[in-house]
């Protein structure tokens, strides 16, 4: 696990890209908007979460990574002892979790409740889908508060790569994080709120009606 703080001592919003060693590029992502961004207005803390699984190639060690937390710091399992660790990172904060997938190339987001800050999360995401699971199982947005997980493109490509630190830059300068100015930021507009659906399907999000 690698962690990264920039502007300044407790942060409020912690980051994590490549909770899953096949999914680079949330790695890249937090590793490109180091080398353009050197300015940040409000402390942030950065996560490259699964770096054993990454240099591997593989999407977990023992199991997943993204179904174990809070974590075991005793478990014989690394994923449950990473969770652990991450879990004292993460918790009582505002996390963003970038992922890609192998469902859609349309990135869409997901929250685990319908309140306000949630929906104001992806919202700064400026992704136009977004998905609502409530059950508990054990994903790293439920030690958030509030979180949202965004799935940014097809798996293992650069488009994803490109797409996460688009998204990153978007939901930053939205936040307050990095200056405005500096990016193209945009903040989803209220038609959004059309794109929520409660549901435990594990289905990529369709536009509704």
């Amino acid at each position: 696990m690698q962690v990264i703080e920039k502007g300044g001592a407790n942060p409020d919003l912690v980051v994590v890209g490549s909770v899953h060693g096949d999914e680079p590029s949330g790695k890249k992502a937090v590793e490109r908007l180091q080398n353009k961004y050197h300015k940040f207005q409000k402390p942030v803390k950065f996560i490259v979460a699964n770096e054993k699984a990454l240099s591997q190639g593989t999407r977990y060690v023992d199991k997943d990574l993204n179904s174990s937390f809070p974590g075991d710091p005793k478990s014989d399992e690394h994923e449950e002892r990473l969770a652990h660790k991450i879990s004292k990172h993460v918790e009582g904060k505002t996390v963003l979790d970038l992922h890609s997938t192998r469902s859609t190339d349309k990135p869409f987001a997901n929250i685990k409740d319908l309140s306000q800050e949630s929906k104001n999360l992806v919202r700064s995401t400026g992704v136009e889908n977004s998905t609502c699971f409530e059950e508990e199982s054990g994903v790293l947005i439920e030690m958030g508060s509030p979180g949202v997980l965004v799935e940014t493109g097809p798996q293992g490509t650069e488009q994803a790569a490109e797409k996460s630190l688009n998204i990153l830059e978007n939901f930053l300068a939205c936040e307050g994080y990095i200056d405005r100015d500096a990016t193209e930021a945009i903040q989803t507009s209220s038609d959004t709120l059309k794109q929520f659906m409660a549901t435990g399907s594990s289905r990529p999000p369709t536009t509704a009606k």
